[in-house]
């Protein structure tokens, strides 16, 4: 049923437009249905794209950057031929995956006079840009929903800090900068925001400037998906002991747990450089691939092959010395008639396998095969199995103790009371997919599955 807007005030009417923001003039716009005469309707455009670019043009003066140009961009190509600097005093509310400022000043940010549009946007990327506390501001105004912020190579005004940023962009879930000061860690503690940090610098004093204990007692308080990466550039050989001095001992755990072993030699190996004596110098043989394949012999279910492949239409064998720590980051991992006596007789001691997700056809699943795929394996976040055989003791519950990180899952399986398992995990998943005969699958009440769902993150698909 259309919005009676013709029973409001006639000046409030026609003044709708200037008080509410483009997003609720389209709400209005919409709910006043198609009847209503054109003064009292406020009229909005409505574009979606993937993404926007602002670009900022230089003068004689490299520094005074006062015009800037807007288009909308595709995937790859930031400067498509459509250029929006011609109807920017429209009414207009732009939806779009990605918007990017380059070589922006808050002075041309002000003169493309955005007053009467809104960006909608998951993703800012703020790049070769004088960055200051109003351009923040004012970008924070002509936006609404960005949740990953990336502020990278760019000059900084001295009073930008972590509080202002988190101020202006509240949904923020996500910050990717190459900027820091000394107490930035201190002003992210006391501005109680969970983000997941990636910070990226190249002054070891300004990174460093906080005690221990003060990065344990803030990473303590994140959520359990938190994740802070920083990033130091050094031609120092000695620097990431000069590091470790910063790291609490608490941390220390970490690289005895399960799988992270390897990981921290390879970055000691990059850290001790070319010219350190062997002996001392751990040794990881480190490749980067599209997938790994492992190849079961169903006339010999003791025996696999594994193979590498740099596309999906190339492989090549994988051959692993007993004494070669070996380490492989691949977009996916692929199972193929594979059974827990062939993934035994792999060497569990000297490959791991870093991947987002698992394939796993025609083979034998029970939990011990699970687990010693864990084994060899980190990271994935997405789980697949088909065609294959389930042991009855297999659940989500020991999938997910397995592979702690997994968000999606699809299987040719269901079993009596699988919803209950996933209902009384502190696990959040995106995406469950599972396809067997009705009385497995259907074995729950209407109000359980719609329990479920409803306290899973928006998305989640069942």
């Amino acid at each position: 049923m259309p919005y009676p807007i013709l029973t409001l005030p006639y000046p409030f009417a026609k003044r709708l437009c200037q008080l509410l923001s483009p997003s609720e003039v389209q709400e209005l716009q919409i709910a006043a249905g198609h009847n209503v005469i054109d003064p009292l309707k406020p009229f909005v455009s409505s574009i979606q794209n993937y993404g926007l670019s602002l670009y900022g043009i230089a003068t004689t003066d490299p520094h005074a950057i006062n015009t800037c140009q807007a288009y909308l961009s595709s995937p790859g190509n930031v400067f498509s031929s459509t250029n929006l600097t011609n109807i920017r005093r429209d009414s207009v509310r732009y939806s779009v995956e990605v918007l990017l400022l380059l070589n922006m000043s808050n002075t041309a940010l002000k003169n493309l006079n955005l007053r009467s549009q809104q960006i909608k946007t998951y993703l800012i990327d703020i790049n070769s840009s004088h960055v200051t506390n109003d351009l923040l501001k004012n970008v924070a105004r002509t936006t609404v929903g960005c949740e990953y912020l990336t502020v990278y190579d760019n000059r900084f005004d001295e009073n930008v800090t972590f509080d202002t940023i988190v101020d202006n962009f509240p949904r923020l879930n996500t910050l990717i900068l190459n900027y820091a000061y000394c107490g930035w860690l201190s002003d992210l503690t006391n501005a109680r925001k969970n983000l997941n940090l990636i910070l990226r610098f190249d002054s070891f004093e300004t990174v460093f400037s906080f005690r221990p204990e003060e990065l344990y007692d803030f990473i303590a308080k994140q959520g359990p998906k938190f994740c802070i990466y920083l990033s130091l550039e050094s031609n120092d050989p000695a620097a990431i002991y000069k590091v470790m001095a910063y790291i609490d001992p608490r941390f220390q755990r970490g690289y005895s747990e399960k799988n992270g072993c390897n990981f921290a030699l390879q970055d000691l190996q990059i850290a001790a450089g070319v010219n350190l004596i062997n002996p001392l110098k751990p040794i990881v043989s480190s490749h980067k691939d599209f997938g790994v394949c492992f190849q079961g012999n169903p006339n010999d279910t003791t025996k696999c092959e594994l193979f590498r492949n740099s596309n999906p239409y190339s492989y090549d064998v994988i051959n692993i010395r007993e004494s070669e720590q070996y380490l492989m980051k691949c977009k996916s991992v692929r199972l193929h008639e594979m059974s827990n006596t062939a993934l035994e007789r792999v060497n569990q001691n000297s490959l791991l396998i870093k991947t987002y997700e698992f394939e796993i056809e025609e083979s034998r699943i029970s939990n011990v095969f699970l687990n010693n795929l864990s084994k060899i394996t980190v990271g994935s976040s997405r789980f697949g199995v088909h065609n294959s055989y389930f042991d009855e003791d297999v659940t989500f519950l020991t999938m997910l103790d397995c592979f702690p990180h997994l968000s999606s899952i699809v299987l040719n399986n269901a079993y009596f009371g699988w919803l209950n398992d996933l209902s009384g995990l502190e696990k959040r998943l995106q995406f469950i997919f599972m396809h067997d005969y009705f009385e497995k699958i259907f074995n729950f009440r209407p109000e359980e599955l719609y329990d479920f769902v409803a306290v899973n993150p928006i998305g989640v698909r069942v």
